[in-house]
């Protein structure tokens, strides 16, 4: 039986979510790929607009299964609806790898609440919403979590923040 992650923030076929999901299908793993394309074309982020469907048939020729799973990950609801989408689609995930974010420059005295409420929900809750589902779901065998982040700050104040706010509750010394 193949291994299976779940990969979010995998929006384009060039970045960090994408890079990743390509060592593991060729690895032979199976793939659920999260996105949100309103993120990508708020930020001016956005390539073409079939770039999921595009990786994931690039991913496909490993001839491994790969899912796609759009998900609001400001909307609290969205982290359960997507490790169940995904586990029922693959089977119990053996791995979360997050690599989706909020990131909109701004600084101290330029970021609104509204933005931060934003880089909070993402960055902070979605990721503690989505291990606990991932959690949840695990078999004795146990699993592992990847979180990433960057230390880019200098002039992104939310992101940093917020980022930083995750950055010690799921790492490997917390069992609980």
């Amino acid at each position: 039986m193949a291994q299976t992650a779940l990969i979010t923030g995998v929006g384009r076929r060039r970045g960090i979510g994408a890079g990743i999901a390509a060592g593991l299908a060729a690895d032979g793993w199976d793939l659920a790929l999260s996105f949100w394309r309103p993120y990508d074309e708020r930020l001016g982020l956005a390539g073409d607009p079939e770039d999921p469907e595009r990786l994931a048939g690039e991913l496909r020729r490993h001839g491994r299964t790969v899912e796609l799973i759009p998900a609001d990950l400001e909307d609290p609801s969205a982290a359960s609806a997507l490790v169940d989408a995904a586990a029922e689609r693959l089977g119990p995930l053996n791995a979360l790898v997050m690599s989706h974010c909020e990131s909109v420059s701004s600084g101290v005295l330029d970021t609104s609440t509204e933005s931060f409420d934003r880089h909070y929900a993402v960055n902070v809750r979605a990721t503690w919403l989505l291990i606990a589902e991932f959690a949840g779901q695990l078999g004795p065998d146990g699993g592992a979590v990847i979180a990433l982040t960057s230390d880019h700050t200098v002039g992104n104040l939310p992101y940093g923040v917020t980022k930083g706010a995750s950055t010690d509750w799921y790492s490997p010394r917390h069992t609980n």
